[in-house]
């Protein structure tokens, strides 16, 4: 793959899955289709909720429950696995704006802060 660069914007947003009432959505599997944007928006549930309000929308690559270091439902990609399968598929975007809570289960926030640095890090070097 053609090394481009990406301009990245990690959002940490502190979630309590219970607090908010919103739980992770099912995975739908599959890819959705190819995008018609340069700017996505990839991250969990939180990011197909925020992508709802946004004008012009973003090309989703969220997929809900999953997490920064893990997933919830079990054999499915993190954050960054599944934003690196959407790039392998459609190329690298403009612009990826990822969204996520800090609300991995079983994770100290310290821990998933800790994997979104190293998502934006992997990213950036896409």
């Amino acid at each position: 793959m053609a090394k481009n660069s990406v301009r990245l914007s990690v959002v940490a947003v502190v979630a309590l899955v219970m607090a908010v009432g919103c739980a992770p959505a099912p995975t739908t599997g599959g890819s959705p289709a190819a995008p018609t944007t340069t700017v996505w928006m990839a991250g969990d549930s939180l990011s197909q909720n925020v992508s709802t309000y946004m004008s012009p929308k973003p090309y989703m690559a969220g997929i809900g429950g999953a997490g920064f270091v893990n997933h919830y439902y079990v054999n499915e990609g993190t954050i960054l696995d599944n934003t690196q399968h959407y790039i392998s598929l459609y190329g690298v975007p403009t612009r990826i704006l990822i969204v996520g809570g800090v609300s991995d289960h079983g994770v100290a926030p310290a821990t998933t802060i800790a994997a979104m640095e190293a998502t934006k890090t992997s990213l950036e070097a896409t």
